[in-house]
């Protein structure tokens, strides 16, 4: 319960990690057909995005690791189950892969995965492969209703954790209130 957040949505909560985990200038490494709000994000708050070329299960974890020790990454994107824009979802072989390459290189992934409850028998998240490595994006929004901006983040470090807080407060005060109207 201590490493879990209440955003008010994903992309808040994505723009909170890159303020917390990158400082300006940092690369974010994500696959070449990535989710446009990451990109939106990490151009405005002046992060460079790097693609990993990926194969027909997702990004490749010989590539990432190869633009680990290239660039230095703040971060790793991934959206591994249905991804956006391509629907694909990534098997659990390479998700193991990926979770190895984050441990050997210790670089930190965020993990965002709004359409797991739409998705067909998921494999693990990558968060549950490697739990010191990944912060976990989860959100409402896209399998109840669109309205509904309330996202969940798993920050697995407690230093992490308040650089997070202290972030998402400089642009958000709280998650959207429910009504019982």
């Amino acid at each position: 319960a201590q490493q879990l957040v209440v955003c008010p949505g994903a992309q808040a909560a994505i723009a909170a990690l890159i303020l917390a985990l990158t400082k300006p200038g940092d690369v974010i490494l994500t696959e070449p057909v990535s989710y446009p709000g990451l990109l939106a994000a990490a151009t405005q708050l002046g992060r460079r995005i790097v693609t990993v070329q990926t194969d027909e299960h997702g990004m490749q974890p010989e590539l990432l690791e190869k633009a680990c020790h290239q660039y230095q990454p703040g971060l790793v994107y991934l959206n591994p189950t249905l991804q956006n824009p391509t629907t694909l979802t990534m098997p659990l072989q390479r998700r193991k892969a990926l979770a190895r390459v984050a441990r050997r290189c210790n670089i930190r992934i965020v993990e965002d995965d709004p359409y797991w409850l739409l998705a067909d028998a998921p494999p693990p998240p990558i968060a549950a492969l490697a739990p010191d490595h990944v912060h976990y994006i989860s959100t409402l929004s896209k399998c109840l209703t669109p309205g509904l901006r309330v996202a969940f983040v798993r920050i697995p470090d407690p230093l992490a954790r308040e650089r997070f807080l202290i972030a998402l407060r400089s642009f958000a005060l709280m998650a959207a209130p429910l009504t019982d109207r």
